[in-house]
């Protein structure tokens, strides 16, 4: 397996949540990334979609400290969504028919050359440039 990945922000929201199978899976590849076993690359809009979807699931005081414990993750470094990545975006929004979201989160990835991502989102299936690792893969 390779050892550069990006991580979709639906790695960390199942192992913050009460989905019991995805969760243990997923927090091992958060301990991968913590022990530095893996390189680990996400976007900066992933404490947006964290926040938001744990304070749905939970309430504001456990996306607070949810959010807290993902941008003190060791080992994880941050991809600044900025023009550049904004700007690509646009062009993998109409490439590949994406959400936005996604194409953000594709564009990061290509921003740092990055060839794998670790998501359970199908979407990326799609995507000849990057391979999708299924949590499934990390059990």
């Amino acid at each position: 397996m390779e050892k550069s990945f990006y991580i979709d922000s639906n790695i960390f929201i199942f192992a913050y949540s009460e989905d019991k199978e995805n969760g243990v899976v997923c927090r091992k590849i958060l301990d991968l990334i913590i022990e530095n076993k893996i390189t680990a690359f996400t976007s900066t809009l992933t404490f947006d979609e964290i926040f938001n979807k744990i304070m749905r699931l939970k309430d504001k005081q456990t996306a607070l400290i949810v959010s807290d414990l993902f941008l003190n993750l060791n080992n994880l470094r941050f991809i600044e969504v900025d023009l550049n990545i904004v700007s690509s975006s646009l062009f993998l929004l109409k490439k590949y028919n994406l959400g936005l979201r996604d194409a953000i989160h594709l564009a990061c990835a290509f921003s740092k050359d990055l060839k794998n991502i670790i998501t359970n989102d199908k979407d990326f299936d799609k995507i000849e440039e990057i391979k999708r690792h299924d949590i499934k893969e990390f059990r």
